[in-house]
């Protein structure tokens, strides 16, 4: 274990070492991706990933994954998860059917409650956002996080790739292992530095 992943536990924090990818594909693309490194990182003489660095959720082991199913649906989450393939330190599991009809039918909700705010006129989008939070905390209710996560709405995007999974009907996937590096592209104009 790296020291800096045990002392981010040990203080309570998200451990950045570790990751989930939640990510769709058709079953046979499976074979593009090793298991022991990820879906974000290409293999043999690919150019591209399974899924972008941009879609890692850091520090989320997979009992947090799991506890999404027990937020969405009030029942246990023992069998949400399925082990696919273990290598090294990967771990590749099949979102269960149950999961996967459970989170596409938060999104599917939750896109409606943004259609009937925009039609009526509501730029914030209030009850849409109402329930958005209402998931997160439920899901942060839902197992033990570490201290530092206060909030895991950001982590909801999920929702969309399951109901994109059923729409397909394509296996829905979360790998859990070592995070990648995500690098961001930042935009300055050019010029005389001092002139700003």
């Amino acid at each position: 274990m790296r020291t800096a992943a045990w002392w981010s536990r040990v203080r309570g924090m998200l451990d950045p070492s570790i990751t989930v990818v939640v990510f769709t594909v058709p079953e046979k693309r499976l074979r593009e991706m090793d298991t022991a490194t990820g879906p974000c990182v290409p293999t043999g003489n690919r150019r591209r990933a399974l899924a972008g660095p941009t879609r890692q959720d850091d520090g989320e082991l997979p009992r947090h994954t799991a506890a999404l199913y027990t937020a969405l649906t009030g029942r246990p989450a023992d069998d949400a998860l399925v082990v696919v393939d273990r290598a090294g330190p990967g771990v590749l599991h099949r979102c269960s059917d149950a999961f996967v009809d459970a989170m596409a039918a938060a999104n599917e909700e939750m896109i409606r409650l943004a259609d009937d705010d925009d039609a009526d006129g509501d730029r914030d989008l209030t009850r849409f956002v109402r329930r958005f939070h209402e998931v997160g905390r439920a899901w942060l209710c839902a197992t033990q996080w570490p201290r530092d996560v206060v909030d895991v709405s950001g982590r909801l995007g999920r929702l969309g790739w399951a109901r994109l999974a059923r729409e397909r009907g394509h296996p829905l996937y979360a790998w859990h292992g070592p995070s990648r590096p995500a690098y961001g592209v930042v935009f300055a104009p050019l010029g005389d530095p001092g002139r700003r």
